[in-house]
Parts: structure tokens; C-alpha cells; sequence
């Protein structure tokens, strides 16, 4: 019987031991076995990451998210890495009235920028047309920082969206202010698990390549289920995909 490792994540969440008021930080590199997406079978794959967990600031936020660009520059290629909100995005879905049901299939379709099945799922969910045009929009959200945020803000319905869009904010400001003005974009697009993920998200890509190579986020809802009142947030590198 074999054990078949498919996460570091949660084994550096549970066994943390962090003090009030610190900020764990660990790396790792680890071989781990996922599904697939070309064979959709489960291989071994070489995995690379940091977790920060603990008291995660804004200053602790943006330094994970500076170490994933000085991480994607150290392969020697092109690349870009995309950054989001899942608050943005829950708090349009609140605002608009969707369903917890119907959201899983609501983020599908804007992760595909299929507008089309987004707004049929949104029509058929009850949606109102404002909230339906209000979804659709956000795949037009990409681009320099400070575009789409002032693009964004038209949007925010509802006190999560503000903070969210104030957030990033701040993140982008953190990232200019240390010379890292290339290679990085807003992209509310952007969207991952929302039992996961609660605040930025970001994904790296490289010419070529079909799937990012960098993923991570900020992932409170992990340790909160374990009883651990704290932040997380953190990046895994794919090794194994760094070859087209």
C-alpha cells in the first residue's frame, strides 16, 4: 500500500508552529503526484514552493508575490505573471445574488472567458441583466495595474469589492516601489478555488507553455479549518514543466 504525497501545502499548515504575532516562513522541494491534465492520469512532479504563514501583512504579502516574479526571471525566458482577487470576485457574486450552487459553474466560464456560457449559466441561474453584464465584464478586466483598477472600480458593488480593489492597490505599489514594473498584469480573469483561496491570487506563465508554471494565493480558509486563526499565503513552481 502505498501513500501517494499530493499536496505540501497542507502538511506545512498543519505543523506550523507559529507564536502570536509571527510570521512563519518555509520552503520546500518536494516530488508530489497530481492528475494529469494531458494523460489524466497521476504522475510524479517536481514541486518547488514557499508558505507564509502566520501574521500576513500587506508587506508580507507583497514580498511572496515579488520572490514568484524574481522566481519566473530566474528561468532565463519571456514570461508573465497574472494577478487577481477572489475577494473581487465573491463580492460581485454576493452582490449580484448568485447562488453557492451555481457559482462553481460561474467561475468556469470566466476562468475560459467563455462569455457566451457565462451569461446563459447566469441567465438560468435568475440572474438580473445588470448582474449578468456585471460578470461578463470581468474578462475585460486585464492589463497595466492602474487601467483596470480604475476600470474596476465601477464595479464594486459592495464593501468586500472596494477592499479588494484597495488591496491590490497597495500590492501593485509595493511591487513599482521595488523596481519591478515588467512581466506582471492584472487579470480578473483570473479565478481559482473559492474553498481554497479568500484573497490575491497569481499564476506565471512561459512562451510555449499551455499551463502556468507558477501558482499561489493567499489561503486562510486551510489553517482556519485546522483551528489556527492566522493567514497564509505562498507559491508553488512546477519544475516539471519548464521544458515546452
Amino acid at each position: 500500500l502505498l501513500a501517494l504525497k499530493p499536496d505540501v501545502t497542507l502538511s506545512i499548515a498543519k505543523n506550523a508552529q507559529v507564536g502570536p504575532g509571527g510570521c512563519g516562513r518555509y520552503y520546500y522541494q518536494e516530488n508530489v503526484y497530481r492528475p494529469s491534465q494531458e494523460s489524466h492520469t497521476f504522475r510524479e512532479i517536481s514541486q518547488m514552493g514557499l508558505e507564509c504563514i502566520g501574521a500576513v501583512d500587506d508587506a508580507a504579502a507583497a514580498q511572496v508575490v515579488s520572490l514568484a516574479l524574481r522566481s519566473l526571471a530566474l528561468t532565463g525566458r519571456d514570461f508573465v505573471l497574472e494577478i487577481s482577487h477572489m475577494g473581487f470576485v465573491t463580492g460581485l457574486f454576493d452582490a449580484v445574488g448568485a447562488q453557492e450552487a451555481v457559482r462553481p459553474r460561474l467561475l468556469t466560464c470566466i476562468r475560459d472567458k467563455n462569455v457566451h456560457e457565462l451569461r446563459k449559466a447566469a441567465e438560468a441561474a435568475g440572474l438580473s441583466r445588470q448582474g449578468t453584464d456585471a460578470l461578463c465584464r470581468l474578462g475585460t478586466l486585464a492589463g497595466p495595474w492602474q487601467e483596470v483598477l480604475a476600470a474596476a472600480e465601477v464595479l464594486a458593488l459592495n464593501a468586500a469589492m472596494g477592499a479588494a480593489l484597495e488591496e491590490l492597490r497597495g500590492l501593485c505599489r509595493a511591487l513599482e516601489d521595488q523596481g519591478q514594473t515588467d512581466h506582471w498584469k492584472l487579470d480578473f480573469s483570473l479565478v481559482n478555488s473559492m474553498d481554497y483561496y479568500n484573497g490575491v491570487i497569481f499564476q506565471g506563465f512561459l512562451p510555449k507553455i499551455p499551463f502556468p508554471v507558477l501558482s499561489g494565493g493567499r489561503y486562510d480558509n486551510l489553517p482556519r479549518k485546522m483551528g489556527k486563526q492566522v493567514g497564509a499565503i505562498g507559491f508553488a513552481l512546477y519544475m516539471g514543466r519548464l521544458e515546452p
